[in-house]
């Protein structure tokens, strides 16, 4: 059910381009995909020492071999084994397990969660309590589990009903006054307060779409992401400041009331990471990972791998060009 191997040494091969500036969603002409290097050695250094990320960022290759590159010194690192194209990281990184599970901030438990049922595991994947019915399960940061069940927001293992889903519906018919059903997809925790859904609506005479709402406590204080498509692969950003959405064929930063972040003209985003002090967010497109700071429509820096998805581990890097304009004045 669910596989999660100890740390092994994988070797790297990555090369990193940093180009400063760019906006468009196509590579420039001399940063065409290319073989990866056998070394480290190999790889392509910046234009300048402050344009350099911090942190790790682990990637799974076109073979969903999991590898790992430290971005300052671009030098390899250990990782534990895995051949599946999705993956999630414990948060010290020495553990990894599948894309339907998730670990709390402490990395002390972790779920499973897939056909309606959640299974609660400890760091050494032991079962905790018996197996939950329900869906959208999400970490709260105070390591609460929750999940949607009997329609409510429920919290785990005391069942407690957190929000509702009449609550739900009657905040979303103040503003949505024609709406005629809402189906709670998936949580992301911001905060221990503040929780963002991904609610499919059903309106009269209307396709369904999806929406992202935000509630603050049982109060709903924005709704974003409202579009034809379907909305999903929600996530928040390490503190809570933004959250993530995949919406095809690219993705959208939403802020805690809704409004949207800036993002880069990117198309087939495949996955979506933070750096831990929120100062970059890399995406994994079709043609590279490129890394940008959140509400920037400008790319920053472009990594010339092939990765299908991501997870950022690591220090706080240097101040985003915004940041450093900002001190500047």
């Amino acid at each position: 059910m669910l596989v999660v191997v100890v740390v092994a040494a994988i070797a790297l091969a990555a090369g990193l381009d940093t180009l400063h500036g760019g906006s468009d969603s196509e590579p420039a002409a001399d940063t065409e995909r290319r073989p990866p290097p056998t070394s480290t050695s190999a790889v392509a250094e910046s234009p300048s020492p402050e344009e350099h990320f911090a942190g790790t960022l682990y990637y799974t290759d076109a073979s969903c071999e999991l590898h790992g590159i430290e971005l300052h010194e671009r030098t390899r690192v250990e990782v534990p084994g895995w051949d599946e194209c999705g993956f999630v990281l414990s948060p010290d990184a020495t553990s990894v397990s599948g894309s339907d599970t998730a670990w709390d901030s402490t990395g002390d438990h972790l779920f499973y969660a897939q056909d309606g049922r959640i299974v609660v595991l400890s760091s050494d994947h032991e079962p905790e309590g018996e197996t939950l019915t329900g869906t959208a399960a999400a970490w709260r940061p105070d390591g609460t589990l929750t999940y949607y069940s009997d329609r409510a927001i429920r919290a785990w293992p005391t069942a407690d009903a957190l929000l509702s889903r009449r609550e739900i519906v009657r905040s979303l018919r103040a503003q949505l006054y024609d709406l005629s059903a809402v189906q709670v997809k998936e949580t992301a925790w911001m905060t221990v307060d503040r929780l963002a859904l991904i609610v499919a609506l059903e309106r009269p005479g209307e396709p369904d779409h999806d929406a992202v709402t935000f509630f603050d406590g049982r109060r709903l204080v924005g709704v974003g992401g409202g579009a034809s498509q379907k909305l999903s692969d929600l996530r928040a950003s390490p503190q809570g400041n933004v959250v993530a959405v995949r919406s095809p064929p690219s993705f959208e930063l939403l802020l805690p009331d809704g409004r949207s972040a800036g993002v880069p003209p990117l198309v087939g985003v495949r996955s979506i990471a933070f750096s831990a002090d929120e100062r970059w967010t890399a995406a994994a497109t079709d043609a590279g990972i490129y890394v940008f700071p959140p509400g920037s429509e400008k790319w920053t820096g472009r990594i010339d791998l092939d990765a299908n998805d991501l997870a950022w581990r690591g220090s706080a890097g240097p101040p985003s060009p915004h940041e450093a304009e900002a001190t500047e004045e």
